[in-house]
């Protein structure tokens, strides 16, 4: 681009002296700044006389891309001065389903009001998504983050609670300590509470790993929600699950001294000089929403 721009002020100067004083370089490295262009391209571009400059040929018809070029490049430069001071274009966010369902969705009108020029592709999807290869901005993940490039910003804590539907507990109890969970048929799900063990953290720090009969087996939690609520057996599921369910009374918390390990909520993109604003302006406002008082929490308190 340097050498471009360097033999279209020559040509619009006249001369290399002047082309030199306009671009604040010497009449030496101008020229060779010509010169190697036209070796690299294998063409003369301009012959020279003492006291004229003259395009040849494929010099003008060179010079009338390379004019375009350096248009469509300050265009470009323009437009990303735009998009800066009002961010624009697509965002493509993954959040996992049912945390997107409620706390990420639900929050989207009011960000796309103050921001019309930002189109989201949001993705649900319970598994963990390569930002890079397939194409996200960002994505929102919960629980212990992998070693990676990725740069992370937390947007609040989940815990983990045991619950179940108060006709379960009619009939087969109400378990007084972990260990009186082998009562009760339970759903399990891969992402949280492993495959047949759950880990539950008491008064004094003390943690219990606990084998379960696993009634059911989901990689939905909703579809596990959904299970408990009608009785099919206990759950162990973060509160931004099951908060509305134990507001209502649909769901009791079994163990309430005891619950599952605590996961951070983070939002993650991937590390470059230059964050998009539309990028950086989307994780600024899921911090905002959830800063100081996260729904979640309050709906499981």
């Amino acid at each position: 681009l340097r050498a471009i721009e360097t033999f279209v002020t020559v040509v619009e100067q006249g001369s290399f002296a002047a082309a030199a004083s306009a671009l604040s370089a010497s009449r030496t490295a101008t020229s060779k700044i010509v010169m190697d262009l036209e070796a690299d391209l294998g063409t003369t571009l301009l012959t020279r006389t003492t006291r004229r400059l003259n395009l040849t040929d494929t010099g003008a018809a060179y010079y009338e891309r390379a004019k375009r070029i350096l248009e469509q490049v300050s265009e470009a430069d323009l437009e990303a001065g735009r998009e800066t001071e009002n961010p624009r274009g697509r965002l493509a966010v993954s959040a996992p389903t049912s945390f997107g369902l409620r706390h990420v969705a639900p929050n989207l009108k009011a960000f796309m009001s103050r921001y019309p020029d930002i189109r989201i592709d949001l993705s649900l999807d319970d598994r963990k998504v390569d930002l890079i290869a397939e194409g996200f901005d960002l994505a929102i993940r919960i629980g212990r983050l992998e070693d990676s490039t990725l740069i992370a910003r937390k947007l609040g804590v989940s815990r983990l609670m045991v619950c179940a539907a108060p006709s379960l507990v009619d009939e087969l109890g109400k378990p007084a300590n972990p260990a009186d969970l082998h009562k009760l048929p339970c759903l399990g799900y891969p992402y949280w509470s492993g495959d047949s063990v759950w880990t539950l953290e008491g008064p004094g720090g003390v943690v219990e790993r606990l084998p379960i009969e696993r009634k059911l087996w989901s990689n939905s939690g909703d579809a596990l929600l959904v299970a408990a609520v009608n009785g099919v057996g206990a759950v162990l599921k973060p509160d931004f699950i099951v908060g509305d369910a134990l507001k209502s009374g649909s769901l009791v918390r079994l163990l309430p001294e005891w619950r599952g390990p605590d996961a951070n909520i983070n939002v993650l993109y991937p590390q470059m000089p230059y964050v998009p604003s539309r990028v950086r302006v989307f994780i600024d406002y899921l911090v905002d929403c959830y800063a100081s008082d996260p729904p979640w929490q309050c709906e499981a308190s």
